[in-house]
């Protein structure tokens, strides 16, 4: 058996839970060979440690040369010529959202993807292909299986209805569906009645608790309260209304300091309200962050909030909860299956500035309710979101019995960087 793991824009600044899940296969001696649409341009390129060495071993689909596009077209035609008909008319026929139409010029450009796929995956001797995209990545998938009759797999992270469309083509071609939350578990039961009940289960990714675990530093008792939030900057993450919130707290007179990780189009639009509402002196933008300064703003964090509009699954929660961080998020969601209102942290209506300054001024004002909800998430981090968790269940579906219970499983994964081969047809 060897695994082919397919992704599309890799890697990017998001991508941490991918790589988790990668490192779990293979200190369980899954042979592993990771693949991707197309390298991230410069600005969303991971600046994690491990990125450039990810990148290094990863095979990328695109670009290709003229050349390239006509040995791979013609390889797979010579291949399998009835396989390479039914990926053509996959392309024509695949029942793509309204948004996409004309369809062809949106999934007929993939059949030159999946023809290279195809000729990888004969090469490395692919036994299996695990997909994290439910859009382009699982079409790939269906015209691949299509060429070689490989078994593919697939997973859903967000709403069903942001993938595209075709989803119950999908769903019925994938050997399996894994989705990140309960809700949408339940979405799925309840409105795709047609897809057997054992093609799809609760698959969450997760945060590897054994690295992302608070130093033994104290804090300063005097210290200004630090607050931080990571996300991409866009309008749905929130992050213009927990700066209006800290107005509102400067405003009745209390501390705190609001960290802001990430980049994205919403930056200019931050900046002019940092500045209109005169909170430059307690809200700073940090930019996109390395894990390693993630872990290490993390550690030096009293309360972590994100108040995205609606956050699908939301693995920055985990990571807060994993570092005893006490973590606010909107009841919408991902939030609500991650946050134990009350006992992890809280959770807030979406959109409203004063109840984020409401939930933050309580926390603020009680370190000891600070300490026990860091303490509790913790523990629910432990128990119910730990990497290893979650990739087991992909280990069990792919291998077909559990992870060899003698590897280790509580230290840190580092993988050493695969020796990419030259692609040729």
């Amino acid at each position: 058996m060897k695994v082919g793991y397919l992704m599309t824009v890799f890697p990017n600044q998001a991508h941490l839970w991918y790589w988790r899940e990668i490192q779990c296969m293979r200190q369980w001696g899954v042979p592993l060979q990771s693949y991707a649409t197309r390298p991230p341009p410069p600005a969303d390129r991971a600046k994690h440690a491990w990125a450039e060495g990810a990148a290094a071993e990863t095979t990328y689909l695109w670009p290709m040369g003229i050349f390239s596009i006509l040995g791979y077209l013609l390889v797979n035609f010579l291949s399998a010529p009835i396989g390479f008909i039914r990926c053509l008319w996959l392309g024509l026929t695949i029942d793509v959202d309204k948004t996409q139409r004309p369809r062809w010029k949106h999934t007929l450009p993939l059949v030159l993807l999946a023809c290279k796929m195809a000729s990888l995956t004969r090469r490395d001797g692919i036994t299996h292909i695990h997909t994290h995209t439910a859009a382009k990545g699982a079409i790939i998938c269906m015209m691949v299986h299509r060429l070689t009759g490989t078994k593919w797999s697939m997973v859903v992270n967000a709403h069903i209805d942001w993938w595209g469309g075709a989803m119950i083509q999908k769903f019925k071609e994938a050997g399996h569906t894994f989705f990140v939350t309960q809700w949408m578990v339940d979405e799925m039961v309840r409105d795709y009645p047609m897809i057997p009940r054992d093609k799809y289960s609760l698959g969450r990714v997760g945060v590897d608790c054994k690295k992302w675990q608070r130093s033994a530093t104290p804090k300063s008792e005097n210290a200004v309260p630090q607050v931080i939030a990571v996300g991409r900057l866009v309008s749905s993450k929130g992050h213009h209304l927990v700066t209006k919130a800290m107005r509102i707290l400067k405003d009745r007179g209390l501390k705190a300091h609001f960290k802001i990780g990430g980049e994205g189009p919403e930056r200019p639009r931050l900046e002019a309200l940092i500045k209109e509402l005169d909170v430059a002196d307690c809200v700073e933008l940090l930019g996109n962050l390395s894990e390693e300064r993630y872990l290490a703003e993390m550690d030096k964090a009293d309360i972590f909030i994100l108040a995205s509009n609606e956050e699908p699954m939301g693995v920055v929660y985990m990571e807060a909860q994993a570092m005893e961080v006490p973590t606010i998020g909107t009841n919408r969601g991902g939030p609500l299956e991650l946050i134990k209102d009350g006992v992890t942290g809280m959770l807030i209506p979406p959109q409203n500035p004063e109840a984020i300054a409401d939930a933050l001024a309580k926390l603020i004002a009680d370190p000891d309710l600070r300490h026990r909800m860091g303490k509790a998430g913790r523990q629910n981090a432990l128990e119910n979101f730990d990497s290893r968790i979650w990739a087991a269940r992909v280990y069990k579906h792919i291998v077909g019995h559990e992870p060899p219970s003698e590897v280790d499983a509580t230290e840190p994964v580092e993988t050493v960087p695969v020796q990419r081969v030259p692609v040729g047809v």
